[in-house]
Parts: structure tokens; C-alpha cells; sequence
């Protein structure tokens, strides 16, 4: 496992923030997200 992991390429920084952040963010506080320019539809 430490061998693979030190040869695969490393995550994404942008998409991770983008995944703590919503994790980080209470229900009902979406609104937060908006003004950091975080989309939560898939469209």
C-alpha cells in the first residue's frame, strides 16, 4: 500500500478543497459555498 501510494500521482488540490469545503459546511449554510463560487448542481 505504501509503495502504490507513493507511485500514483498525487489528488487534485483544487477538487479536494472543493470536497472538505462542502463537508465543512452545515446543512441549511449553502450559502457559503455559493459566495466561495462553489456550484452544488451537476448541470
Amino acid at each position: 500500500m505504501i509503495v502504490v501510494s507513493l507511485l500514483t500521482p498525487p489528488a487534485d488540490r483544487k477538487r479536494l478543497d472543493r470536497f472538505y469545503a462542502i463537508l465543512d459546511t452545515p446543512i441549511g449554510e449553502e450559502h457559503r459555498l455559493r459566495a466561495a463560487g462553489i456550484r452544488l448542481d451537476r448541470k
